[in-house]
């Protein structure tokens, strides 16, 4: 599967945005789709290259799990990859006032390498063609979060397995605040030579910490994101939800930034 990284895609998540009977006309315009775990329309699923699934990678997967992540992946004939989450260090965790506490047993890390390459042989035996991905989550503070959101461990399940990573800007810069490391240092740990999708949103700064907000990226880590990831990257993928028009504003601005990117290259 190869990529033309010089000319990179844009995707575009699925989320409640698109009720707008518009929705899918004018994201269109500026690339393909990627998938959640919510419904797409028959109509637009060979527009789906990459599905962004809600299992965790770092977590050994049931039967009812494998069941669901084959109905999905086979709905999606133009499929890429299908990227997945590493959320907490625990086998179940719950919510509380917007962050993950551990609701089960706490996993070392070379069990979640061990779990992490269970699944990834799953994946590889039914889906062979398929670029396997993982995402850096953010770290919100807590034991929870321990070993998954840090570069070490990130770079070590990436390069073990020979998969691709998802890097997301919102909660590298995040995760770089919770533990207390630059982001320089933060981010140069990451496995960056394997970079294959990225996801560009801007976090709320508070006080004290970053919240994972979702709001449109700026110019800068949009900047940021190309001049390291341009020639190396197949997806750009902006995460905002809240209005359509300022998303096909946001959807321009990075159009604008690659071809000035890759032309400059």
């Amino acid at each position: 599967m190869k990529e033309n990284f010089l000319n990179p895609r844009i995707l575009t998540p699925i989320s409640h945005l698109a009720k707008n009977k518009f929705f899918f006309n004018l994201v269109g315009a500026f690339g393909g789709l990627e998938a959640r775990d919510n419904v797409v329309p028959h109509a637009q699923r060979n527009n789906v290259l990459m599905y962004h699934c809600k299992c965790e990678i770092t977590q050994r997967w049931s039967a009812s799990d494998h069941g669901f992540i084959e109905q999905r992946v086979r709905g999606f004939r133009s499929l890429k990859g299908v990227s997945f989450h590493m959320v907490t260090n625990n086998t179940s965790f719950k919510v509380c006032r917007g962050r993950a506490v551990g609701d089960g047993e706490e996993l070392s890390a070379s069990v979640l390498l061990k779990n992490a390459k269970t699944n990834i042989d799953w994946f590889r035996n039914r889906f062979s063609g398929l670029e396997i991905l993982v995402e850096n989550n953010n770290d919100l503070g807590g034991r929870a979060y321990t070993t998954v959101t840090e570069p070490w461990f990130i770079a070590e399940l990436v390069r073990q397995n020979q998969i691709k990573f998802l890097y997301d800007h919102a909660h590298a810069m995040i995760s770089a605040v919770a533990q207390r490391q630059t982001f320089t240092e933060y981010f140069s740990n990451l496995p960056l030579e394997a970079v294959f999708q990225v996801h560009l949103s801007s976090p709320v700064v508070t006080d004290t910490s970053l919240i994972d907000a979702h709001n449109p990226p700026d110019g800068n880590q949009i900047k940021f994101c190309l001049q390291n990831f341009g020639d190396r990257c197949a997806f750009y993928t902006v995460e905002y939800y809240k209005s359509l028009v300022q998303l096909i504003e946001t959807l321009e601005n990075l159009k604008k930034s690659i071809r000035q990117i890759t032309h400059n290259r």
